[in-house]
């Protein structure tokens, strides 16, 4: 048996909606709650969780990104200074001790290692190396002997041919060559670092790189 109202086209909606009602009843669900529901579930909803933690992580992921370039960076140059201390040091150690072939006064083996370096490290993309002016040390004299120094641009080179090294072998002192260059780098990774978590330190700023070599005098 059907229930039939007057009125005609409203009769299939009222039918639906106490439908409904039943339905709700049954379920325990309240009457009149189906739209907060609704808003629960999309409250409860995954979409933007991927978003959200690629926004909790996109800090540490930046910090981990300018750490590996930074670094690398620094260990192509301490890599670069210690090749061109090894050239330097090489050259000035197979050269010998007379001046006669330089027209000023510093000696020639001290004015070849100075270029060598210089030429290597702006070939190797230091182009601040240019300053180094081979036959203009800051400082030394009076003999090949003596310690020559370099420093222009904040790059220190320095050429000593009168290291005393002590043979592990024989426990005879062997006179060598030692050179050493220091180039200036500038760290970002400290800074970066220290925005993200507080209180946390690192390298930051100019620092200066140091390498060295030493090699036997083979002229006298």
């Amino acid at each position: 048996m059907g229930i039939h109202r007057k009125g005609g086209p409203t009769a299939e909606p009222l039918l639906t909606r106490v439908s409904e009602e039943s339905n709700r009843a049954m379920s325990g669900t309240p009457i009149g709650r189906s739209s907060s529901i609704s808003w629960h579930k999309h409250l409860r909803g995954t979409h933007g969780t991927q978003l959200l933690e690629f926004a909790l992580v996109l800090p540490f992921l930046l910090a981990l990104v300018v750490g590996i370039i930074d670094f690398g960076k620094a260990y192509n140059i301490k890599h670069i200074l210690t090749n061109a201390a090894r050239e330097g040091a090489r050259l000035t150690s197979s050269t010998p001790l007379t001046d006669v072939n330089c027209s000023d006064t510093t000696p020639c083996s001290i004015e070849a290692s100075a270029d060598a370096v210089k030429q290597y490290l702006y070939d190797a993309g230091l182009t601040a190396a240019s300053c180094i002016k081979p036959n203009a040390p800051a400082s030394g004299g009076g003999s090949p002997l003596t310690p020559w120094t370099y420093s222009c641009s904040g790059i220190t080179l320095k050429i000593d041919r009168a290291v005393n090294n002590v043979a592990t072998s024989s426990g005879r002192t062997v006179p060598c060559t030692q050179v050493t260059v220091s180039y200036p780098y500038t760290f970002t990774f400290g800074r970066i670092i220290g925005l993200l978590v507080n209180g946390a330190t690192g390298p930051a700023g100019q620092q200066t790189m140091t390498a060295s070599a030493v090699m036997q005098n083979l002229t006298y």
